[in-house]
C-alpha cells in the first residue's frame, strides 16, 4: 500500500500585494521629504523675518540735548555679523562718530548741565518727567520744593514725590500698571517743604551712575479727594544738576556732522566697531528732545548662505538619505525574488508548485487505486 501524498492546492504568489509593498517605501520617502522641506523653510523663513523686523528695520531714536549714546550698547540694530554698513540720518543737531572698537568713557572729562520740572498740582497730569541718557560715573543731584503762599496753604497741598526709573521698558511698565518694583529710588515731598527754606532742609537725593542707561526723572502728584476747589495748591519744582562724563572720541575713524543729510559707515565682518551719537540739541529752544534715524544695511554674504542655501542643503541631504534607504529596500526585495526554483518544494514562494513537477492525482483516482490493491490482496488469500 503506497502512502498518500495528500491535498496541496496550487497557490499563486499575490502579485498585486507585492506591487503595493514595493511602492510603499517610495511614497513614505516622498512624504517624509516633503514634510521636512516644509518645516525647514517655514522655520528659517520665520527666523529671518523676526530678526530683520525686530532688530534691523529703520529705527528712530529719541534723546535729549547733551546726551552721548553708544549705538553698540544702547541699540540692537548695529551688528558686525548682520550689517555690511550702518546708515545714520541726523534729523536734528546730532554728530556721529565711527570708532574702531567699543566706546569707552573718559573719566577725566566732565560737563555740567541742569534741568527742572514744574508741576501745577490739581490741574495737570498725574506725573511729569524728563529722560536723560547717562554714562558711567556721572553724578546727579536732585532737589524738590513747593512754592507756598503762606503757612496755612500748606494744609491744602497735594501729596507728591519724585521717582527715578532706569530703562525704557521699565518706564513703560510703570506707566501701564504704576508698579513700583522697577523704581530705582523714590523721595516724598513734605507739604511744608517751601522753596524759601534752606536748601539743606529740602528733600533731595544724590547718586552716581553705575550702569549707562536711560534715566527717567519723574515728578508725581497724588490728588486728594477732599481738596477744596477754591484753594489752589502751590507749584511743585524738581531741579537737577548733572555732572556727566563722555566717551573718548580721539580715535574716531570717520565723522558725520549734523549738517549732512545722511551718512553710511562701513562695518567689516567680525569687527567691534561702534558708532557714537553726540546730541547737540536745538540751540536756545526749551524743547531739548532730539531724534535721529538709524538703519542696518544687510550683509547679503551672510543672509543668503544662512537663510537661503542652508535650508536647501538640509532638504537635499534629507532627500539623499531617503533615496539611499529606498535603494537598500529595492536590493533586498530583488534578492528574495531571485531565489532558485530547483531543489525541495519548500523553496517555492507562497507554496506554489513548480511547473516541472507532475500533477497530483485526484481524489477519485486515489480511491480506485486503493480498491484495486485491496482486491489483489483478497485474491492472494483465496489462493
Amino acid at each position: 500500500m503506497s502512502k498518500g501524498v495528500g491535498f496541496r492546492p496550487q497557490l499563486l504568489p499575490p502579485q498585486g500585494r507585492q506591487l503595493q509593498r514595493s511602492r510603499r517605501p517610495l511614497l513614505t520617502c516622498l512624504t517624509v521629504c516633503g514634510c521636512i522641506a516644509v518645516l525647514v523653510f517655514v522655520l528659517f523663513g520665520l527666523t529671518a523675518y523676526n530678526i530683520y523686523n525686530n532688530r534691523f528695520k529703520r529705527n528712530q531714536h529719541h534723546y535729549h540735548a547733551g546726551d552721548m549714546v553708544s549705538m553698540l550698547q544702547a541699540s540692537t540694530d548695529l551688528s558686525a555679523t548682520f550689517c555690511d554698513a550702518y546708515e545714520v540720518q541726523p534729523l536734528n543737531r546730532t554728530d556721529f562718530y565711527l570708532l574702531p572698537s567699543r566706546a569707552e568713557v573718559d573719566p577725566v572729562f566732565r560737563k555740567n548741565r541742569s534741568f527742572s520740572i514744574n508741576m501745577r498740582p490739581g490741574r495737570g497730569p498725574m506725573y511729569l518727567y524728563q529722560v536723560h541718557h547717562l554714562l558711567i560715573d556721572t553724578s546727579v543731584s536732585l532737589r524738590a520744593c513747593r512754592e507756598l503762599r503762606d503757612p496755612v496753604s500748606a494744609l491744602e497741598e497735594v501729596p507728591a514725590e519724585f521717582l527715578i526709573i532706569t530703562g525704557h521698558d521699565h518706564f513703560e511698565e510703570w506707566k501701564k500698571h504704576f508698579n513700583n518694583k522697577h523704581v530705582l529710588h523714590r523721595v516724598s515731598i513734605p507739604k511744608n517743604a517751601s522753596c524759601d527754606n534752606a536748601r539743606s532742609s529740602l528733600p533731595h537725593f544724590n547718586f552716581t551712575v553705575k550702569h549707562s542707561s536711560d534715566y527717567h526723572f519723574l515728578l508725581v502728584q497724588h490728588r486728594h479727594k477732599t481738596h477744596h476747589r477754591f484753594i489752589l495748591p502751590g507749584d511743585i519744582n524738581l531741579s537737577g544738576n548733572i555732572s556727566s562724563t563722555r566717551y573718548n572720541l580721539s580715535s574716531a575713524i570717520s565723522v558725520c556732522n549734523a549738517s549732512q543729510r545722511s551718512c553710511r559707515f562701513p562695518i567689516s565682518w567680525g569687527s567691534k566697531k561702534d558708532v557714537v551719537a553726540c546730541v547737540l540739541g536745538n540751540g536756545d529752544s526749551e524743547d531739548t528732545s532730539v531724534s535721529f534715524v538709524t538703519d542696518c544695511v544687510e550683509r547679503m554674504a551672510f543672509w543668503v548662505p544662512v537663510f537661503g542655501a542652508l535650508p536647501v542643503l538640509i532638504v537635499c541631504l534629507t532627500s539623499l538619505g531617503c533615496s539611499y534607504v529606498l535603494v537598500i529596500n529595492r536590493s533586498v526585495e530583488s534578492r528574495y525574488r531571485r531565489l532558485p526554483n530547483s531543489g525541495s518544494n519548500s523553496h517555492a514562494s507562497y507554496g506554489a508548485i513548480s511547473q516541472d513537477e507532475p500533477a497530483l492525482p485526484s481524489a477519485a483516482a486515489s480511491t480506485a487505486v486503493m480498491s484495486d490493491e485491496e482486491d489483489g490482496c483478497a485474491s492472494i488469500q483465496d489462493e
